[in-house]
């Protein structure tokens, strides 16, 4: 970062003043590789004169700071830190770069939705008595199923065990909580029951606002840990918008999953350190395999925004591929300047 005086002209040869020509584009540049020192380098020219006071100094910084946090790093995919902060913290705000087609109506059949319309058209219009753990009757599951898979698939999905309850399959038990805390379905009396919203989404069909509905639910509410034994890793699930991005810029052909993981892990390298040395894999592919599961599988897959290609499930360390879906892009708009 070669710089002159703060007020004095700038070397580069504009004849403008440094702060207000090369100054931002030579810091940011050096924030990038040294982000924890920047402000200890400013301290630094201020006390050699580069600046008139440290005041000065504040004000550089305070300038510096804002024009960082929005300017595109490669890390990040091209999103700016600020873009990145409202992709995690206020993924539904007014300040997030995604959008959603509250007026989409036609829904391409996805696992999840699928899964959905059995569970709505079973509920309707008596709904269904709970067992006595709280869960979906065994019998309904298990027809359920039939439909889904079909007599073969089903007969290969219970090759080693049926489904003796609820958990047994548990995409069935993944809708039917997620539908819950959307607001579709509630216990009541010791039966499962459609809430109003739930009798609208059966009657009418789905829309923009509904399927909002369930991606809030899924997204913010249901814990996607609660399925698989991987560690915590809570910013696999925090950064579902992210993956979502990734997606957009880059699921034009179909690419590895490990490609995917690769980014999470340039965006968020720090989530190694959450994960403990295994005694059969290290931190880096404990990431990758839970990211490919919960992220690109189990969310991006179910819910049809991406085509799930799984090639070789015996030799490969993380046997998927996938390709975005035309939903992605039909229900997010991704505002990135």
């Amino acid at each position: 970062m070669a710089y002159t005086g703060f007020q004095e002209p700038c070397a580069c040869g504009s004849g403008k003043k440094y702060e207000d020509c090369c100054f931002i584009k030579d810091a940011i540049e050096f924030m990038q590789g040294n982000g924890s020192a920047i402000g200890q380098r400013l301290k630094e020219m201020a006390e050699s004169g580069k600046f008139s006071s440290l005041q000065e100094a504040q004000v550089a910084l305070d300038r510096l700071v804002k024009d960082w946090n929005y300017s595109p790093l490669d890390d990040f995919c091209g999103l700016s830190p600020y873009q990145m902060t409202r992709l995690l913290y206020d993924p539904f705000g007014p300040e997030s770069p995604a959008r959603y087609n509250l007026e989409l109506s036609d829904f391409p059949e996805t696992p999840f939705l699928r899964i959905l319309r059995l569970l709505l058209t079973g509920l309707s219009p008596r709904g269904l008595r709970t067992t006595a753990k709280g869960n979906l009757p065994r019998n309904f599951c298990q027809e359920s199923a039939r439909i889904y898979y079909g007599e073969e698939g089903y007969r290969e999905k219970t090759r080693y065990g049926g489904f003796r309850q609820e958990q047994d399959w548990g995409e069935i038990h993944t809708v039917r909580l997620t539908a819950e805390m959307a607001g579709f379905v509630k216990k009541e009396r010791g039966r499962f029951r459609l809430t109003r919203k739930g009798e609208q989404a059966f009657s009418r069909g789905l829309n923009g606002k509904f399927f909002l509905d369930f991606f809030k639910a899924y997204t913010r509410k249901f814990n996607w840990a609660y399925r698989d034994r991987w560690p915590g890793i809570n910013l696999v699930q925090d950064s579902f918008l992210f993956t979502l991005f990734c997606l957009h810029q880059f699921g034009d052909v179909v690419r590895p999953g490990t490609f995917y993981g690769d980014l999470f892990l340039r965006a968020f390298p720090k989530v190694l350190n959450e994960v403990p040395q295994g005694p059969y894999w290290s931190p880096e592919e404990q990431v990758q395999k839970c990211f490919s599961l919960r992220a690109l599988d189990r969310f991006a897959g179910f819910f049809g925004f991406a085509e799930i290609r799984r090639p070789d499930q015996i030799m490969s360390k993380l046997p998927i591929e996938l390709k975005k879906k035309p939903l992605l892009d039909h229900w997010i708009h991704f505002k990135v300047e």
